[in-house]
């Protein structure tokens, strides 16, 4: 079921399969060029490499969907199925570029961002409720959390692990791209600020209502 309010998602599906296959092509030149420069300018390896990353994801989002393994709960909240349990992830630069317009740059794409992410995780939590998952796994990487509203919705908090790091690493120019359209200016992403959590379908099942409170306190706020 395609999200609501979402481009993408709304245009043929010739016309996706030209997006997509655009971004292939451009991520193949991205990596030819970076190992290129491996040969003949390694600086221009080290300045080329981080942009693969910006059509992978233009490949990656829309793939996932299509194979199932993604799912979304809201425009700006995306749920990956795997075989024991879920990986929760935000709105990604790909679903920035189809959601927003120019005029939401800053505050209004902060509220959005939180209101859409409670919202889908809101509608995740029922769906686990419906679908009888108590004991799956549920994890994540998030600005969204800290140790507060983390253990309100009924997650824990960690520091990221080492090999999330090196991922959050390569991902650093689409990260600051989402974080920067937020703020309404150009500024680094407070890696510092990144959380990981966990938690499991019955114990999320059991903090519904305190997250359901939340998200229509902000339906009323944002109405």
């Amino acid at each position: 079921m395609p999200p609501p309010n979402h481009r993408f998602y709304a245009w043929s599906r010739h016309k996706q399969n030209l997006f997509i296959g655009l971004s292939i092509g451009l991520f193949f030149l991205l990596i030819i060029a970076s190992m290129s420069g491996l040969i003949f300018n390694r600086f221009w390896t080290l300045l080329l490499f981080p942009l693969i990353f910006i059509p992978a994801q233009f490949v990656d989002t829309p793939s996932g969907v299509r194979s199932g393994r993604f799912i979304y709960f809201s425009p700006l909240f995306i749920v990956e199925k795997q075989k024991d349990d879920f990986i929760l992830h935000g709105g990604t630069l790909f679903d920035y570029l189809f959601v927003f317009n120019w005029q939401d740059l800053g505050e209004p794409a902060r509220r959005k961002v939180v209101a859409e992410f409670l919202s889908g995780l809101n509608a995740f939590v029922h769906y686990l409720e419906d679908q009888k998952l108590h004991d799956v796994e549920i994890s994540g990487t998030s600005y969204f959390f800290n140790g507060r509203n983390a253990e309100r919705y009924g997650f824990e908090t960690a520091p990221v692990a080492g090999a999330q790091q090196v991922i959050i690493g390569f991902n650093f120019l689409v990260l600051m791209a989402t974080y920067s359209f937020t703020q309404g200016r150009l500024v680094f992403p407070p890696l510092n600020q990144l959380k990981a959590v966990k938690s499991d379908g019955k114990t999320l099942i059991q903090h519904k209502d305190q997250l359901a409170k939340m998200v229509g306190r902000l339906e009323k706020t944002i109405s």
